[in-house]
């Protein structure tokens, strides 16, 4: 059978034919009120994709560096050191350590190190207004649990604009009196903070104060308070602060380590809190005292690592 070929003039004559018709029934759709979207289809390297979430850490040992990195304000200077992992991570979830009343950050429960070699990094600061063998500003009679709580704002606003830190998996790890304060400070900054670490904190304070001046009229104007000297304004802040209220107001991850026969704080008061806290939970140390020190300290970090990888989990 003939097959019949037809001119490329009437193939060019059809195509344009073709593209008229479909004009024509494209402008009736729009002017009978249907909506056409002209926008350019992205192209796939146009594509806009979701921000890649941070690596789960497996916390491996690494190496780590440690840098001074004081804060310097007007009318203070916070000394301070930057624990950071030697690792392939640009950023690092990140603790900031809190120390106890009349220690340091270099106090031998520091668990600075410990994070870091386990690719944590960490800041550590000494409070300012310390006893003589801090490297902070400050005179120890005007220290305060709200002058402290100042202090941690600060810090917390400088370490998230460090390069390391990973603001997604920030933590709070406070210490005694820096328990204290970190749950002054946690629900007010909560939707900044990935969870709270809490190690035989000092919430036996105001019942210690109510036990030895129960009338504040009539304390002295300095008083000692775990063996350091403090000023009369350290016993009015303390009975002024709702610490159960600032408890119950932190929604966020909480976990609690204290030590079954610390002489100092007894665990009462961490099983309280565990109870009062929205999220909460208490690892008993078995046999530790007031710090965790060799053994002890491997047994809080062995509670600490799967609670920060615990936030992962959402991802």
């Amino acid at each position: 059978m003939p097959v019949s070929v037809q001119p490329a003039s009437h193939t060019l004559l059809k195509t344009a034919l073709s593209l008229l018709l479909l004009n024509a029934v494209s402008a009736c759709h729009t002017s009978s009120g249907a909506v056409v979207d002209s926008s350019p289809v992205p192209t796939a390297k146009e594509t806009v994709s979701e921000p890649t979430p941070a690596p789960i850490p497996d916390f491996s040992i690494v190496p780590y560096a440690t840098e001074e990195r004081p804060i310097k304000l007007d009318d203070k200077y916070i000394y301070g050191k930057a624990y950071i992992p030697k690792d392939d991570r640009e950023k690092h979830p990140t603790v900031i350590l809190c120390h106890g009343i009349g220690n340091t950050l270099n106090d031998p429960s520091n668990f600075s190190m410990l994070f870091a070699e386990r690719g944590i990094a960490a800041y550590a600061f000494d409070f300012c207004n310390g006893t003589e063998n801090s490297q902070s500003s400050g005179d120890p009679l005007h220290m305060t649990v709200r002058t402290e709580a100042d202090d941690l704002n600060d810090v917390i606003s400088f370490v998230q604009q460090q390069e390391f830190v990973d603001t997604e998996h920030l933590f709070l790890l406070g210490q005694s009196q820096g328990g204290y304060v970190v749950t002054e400070v946690a629900h007010q900054r909560q939707s900044e903070l990935a969870g709270i670490i809490l190690m035989y904190p000092a919430y036996n304070i105001p019942d210690l104060i109510n036990d030895y001046y129960p009338d504040l009229n009539t304390a002295p104007e300095t008083v000692t308070m775990y063996d350091v000297t403090v000023g009369k304004q350290y016993l009015l802040d303390a009975m002024e602060e709702d610490i159960e209220q600032d408890m119950r107001s932190y929604k966020g991850k909480t976990l609690l380590l204290h030590g079954s026969n610390d002489p100092l704080v007894p665990i009462a008061y961490s099983m309280h809190a565990a109870e009062t806290f929205p999220d909460a939970k208490l690892v008993t140390i078995e046999g530790a005292e007031h710090g965790f020190f060799l053994d002890d300290a491997m047994t809080a970090l062995d509670a600490c690592l799967p609670f920060i990888l615990s936030t992962y989990q959402k991802q």
